[in-house]
């Protein structure tokens, strides 16, 4: 499946080699529960019938309720299987805002997951009020396409504005962020831990770093606080070797108890500026878990740089770059007249690639303002994403 941008297309071809593989681990009761690759398919192919006899067809949008249980990953793989996309929607939020959120992105039909276990279906499907709201500002881009710009997610982030803006994720960004990429390690011995919230960018990485290689995801027990304790239970319980923390997460766990980490064999950071203080005693306390920094909005698909922390980090450090552009993305940075700054002279970082996502929701004006065209030293002209985020290429050629 060398070059297949559809995420489920891909998934298809991974579960057939590994249909036998565990995929997904979760808490059930007092222990854990495994589902096979296979497990999985079949219970997306039931999910798909429902989806099916509710009237979902290519194009819906679908928003789906992410209870963090695993009837929720084969929801999604079940929507990418039938040609629409999800939107999630967290279970936290007060009905009135998730209403709200479902009709700014014309959301046809509302997927709330059973837990494992209880009777009846595997999903509750519900049509909302506003069903026909939006629909139509990304159903163009829905069908299946070879380059992958059929829409996968919409996901709503606040930004710096407070305003929720619906980012149009494509299938392609997603397997640009997991497949063929060199920042953690990707194949089918690996464990990935699901601990974020999966209305939030980092569950792309979570997940589909798993699933599109044969490896193992592992669901952190819904509605738990990710504590200390708890991740200490998971990651020993069920072996993780690759995982996500914010920066404030991070330094939360690391002053209460870093060793809790030790398993892991490679830890992704970021989210925000890091603690070097916390980043230099997690390296002490972990001498065999490879720290990495990863930078990037969600326009540009959970990560756009990452930076390989080094353990000989020096103690006069006062702050931790954010590294290179990953394969699939190229970045500059630019003046306000979006032309290249000389190394060692800060301006805005802009970024380009496969990454991008197709735009804002229902928002022409703001797409057009921040998914700009840029015209390279060669004169070659490319769509980028102006992140109005202040760095400087160092003299080594990272970024801080």
């Amino acid at each position: 499946m060398t070059g297949c941008h559809n995420v489920y297309r891909r998934f298809e071809a991974v579960a057939q080699r590994n249909s036998e593989r565990y995929a997904l681990a979760f808490r059930a009761g007092s222990g854990w529960s495994i589902w096979s690759y296979a497990d999985l398919v079949s219970r997306s192919g039931i999910i798909v019938d429902q989806l099916r006899q509710a009237g979902v067809g290519k194009g819906s949008a679908v928003g789906l309720v992410v209870h963090r249980y695993p009837e929720t990953i084969a929801t999604m793989i079940a929507v990418f299987a039938i040609g629409g996309h999800f939107v999630p929607l967290d279970p936290a939020l007060p009905e009135s805002r998730a209403q709200r959120l479902a009709a700014a992105a014309g959301v046809e039909f509302i997927v709330t997951p059973r837990k494992t276990g209880t009777s009846g279906d595997f999903v509750v499907i519900t049509t909302p009020a506003s069903a026909s709201v939006g629909s139509a500002a990304v159903s163009a881009a829905t069908a299946e396409a070879s380059d992958g710009s059929e829409v996968a997610y919409v996901m709503f982030t606040s930004g710096s504005t407070g305003r929720p803006k619906g980012v149009v994720v494509p299938h392609r960004a997603i397997t640009r962020l997991v497949l063929n990429q060199d920042y953690v390690q990707f194949d089918n011995t690996r464990v990935f831990l699901q601990a974020a919230p999966m209305n939030f960018d980092a569950s792309t990485f979570e997940i589909w770093g798993a699933l599109l290689h044969g490896g193992l995801c592992v669901l952190y027990p819904d509605g738990a606080p990710v504590t200390a304790a708890g991740l200490r239970d998971v990651i020993s319980s069920v072996k993780v070797t690759t995982a996500w923390l914010t920066a404030s997460l991070f330094d939360a766990i690391v002053t209460h108890d870093a060793h809790c980490l030790s398993p892991v064999q490679e830890l992704v950071i970021g989210g925000e500026c890091l603690s070097v203080p916390h980043v230099q005693q997690a390296l002490a306390a972990l001498p065999r878990t490879r720290i990495v920094n990863g930078y990037g909005p969600t326009e540009n698909t959970t990560f756009t740089t990452c930076y390989a922390i080094p353990r000989d980090l020096p103690s006069s450090a006062v702050r931790i770059p954010i590294g290179r552009a990953i394969r699939g993305t190229q970045v500059l940075i630019v003046d306000d007249a979006l032309q290249p700054v000389p190394i060692g002279i800060e301006g805005e970082l802009v970024v380009l690639g496969q990454g991008l996502a197709n735009g804002y929701l229902g928002d022409p004006d703001l797409t057009r303002a921040l998914f700009a065209t840029i015209t390279l030293p060669d004169g070659a002209r490319h769509r980028c994403y102006r992140t109005g985020d202040i760095v400087v290429e160092l003299a080594d050629g990272l970024l801080d």
